[in-house]
């Protein structure tokens, strides 16, 4: 009997009655106490042993699991450095913005062209979309981009920081997430 189970029994028999002395009776008794330890020792340790194979399977699952997944962030990370080659070289105004329109990133060329660092034209100008463009329909052009989640186009006439006129052509384009929700708006002009 083992944590009040009964897993077996030990049986002394013999032709001849009274053959085995209580001494000979205890003995045995003890001798199946270790015998029922020592299977329940071994029926513990098999399912150790499973429960240390289960966890090699899943070690072992998640070894590929961080290969595929570092491979796929490598493969991220050399995208968007290409992506950010682009945007910082191309010869178009860009700015970044959060899903509502709050300006988060211009691009070199913005700077080039408007004479605008971020945080001077953030100071100037403002920090939103709806607050620094000069299209007069910005607000109507914000809501169908969100709402369709389609590009739109307009032209505005620009002032730039050094009190210049440039009329410009803008596309603002909403970026989404593999759930198609709008992550960020993007300008170029």
């Amino acid at each position: 009997i083992v944590k009040n189970t009964t897993i077996g029994i030990v049986t002394l028999q013999s032709f001849k009655e009274n053959e085995f002395s209580g001494t000979e009776v205890n003995f045995i008794r003890i001798i199946a106490n270790y015998i029922s330890i020592a299977v329940d020792n071994v029926c513990n340790m098999q399912k150790l042993h499973q429960k240390q194979n289960d966890l090699e399977a899943v070690i072992d699952n998640m070894d590929d699991l961080i290969i595929t997944r570092t491979y796929e962030l490598e493969q991220k990370k050399n995208e968007l450095e290409r992506l950010s080659i682009v945007a910082q070289k191309t010869e178009n105004a860009i700015m970044i913005m959060d899903e509502s329109g709050n300006i988060e990133w211009i691009n070199d060329f913005f700077t080039h062209i408007y004479g605008y660092t971020l945080e001077n034209f953030i100071k100037i100008r403002g920090s939103n979309i709806l607050l620094t463009s000069f299209n007069p329909h910005i607000k109507n052009l914000l809501t169908q981009c969100i709402r369709t989640k389609k590009a739109v186009y307009y032209e505005a006439l620009n002032i730039k920081y050094n009190g210049e006129h440039i009329w410009t052509q803008t596309s603002l384009t909403p970026v989404l997430d593999s759930c198609r929700n709008i992550t960020h708006l993007v300008t170029i002009d």
